[in-house]
């Protein structure tokens, strides 16, 4: 199953492994945004969910796919690459080419509707 990475540095999303690095992947975007474009430490309040570390997409330290080049996260926990949709970093079986976000943690591909990951 998927391994447990070292404790993530909120302000820096730096990991305290010395080998690893590890770069927070914000909702709607496919290009992953460097921390260290973060104003203040102080006023840092996100979780993160997908990180990566240039090999590997993670949800909160569980592997989720090594396809970093299609991962896109979709936000609400969802998160899709190039054949597989994710929420909360869990294969939900769904179609990635047809799959959006309504909104309220819903979301639907041409088949099924989702609530928080889960088929209604």
């Amino acid at each position: 199953m998927g391994s447990k990475t070292s404790k993530i540095d909120k302000p820096t999303f730096q990991s305290s492994h010395p080998l690893r690095s590890f770069t927070w992947i914000p909702p709607h975007h496919k290009k992953y945004v460097s921390s260290s474009s973060s104003s203040s430490s102080d006023n840092f309040n996100v979780k993160p969910t997908y990180i990566n570390n240039n090999n590997n997409i993670y949800w909160r330290g569980e592997f989720v796919t090594n396809d970093i080049n299609n991962f896109t996260n979709i936000g609400q926990n969802y998160g899709k690459d190039s054949k597989n949709v994710y929420y909360k970093g869990k294969n939900i079986h769904s179609n990635p080419s047809n799959f959006s976000l309504i909104g309220n943690y819903f979301a639907k591909d041409n088949i099924n509707f989702f609530h928080k990951g889960i088929k209604q």
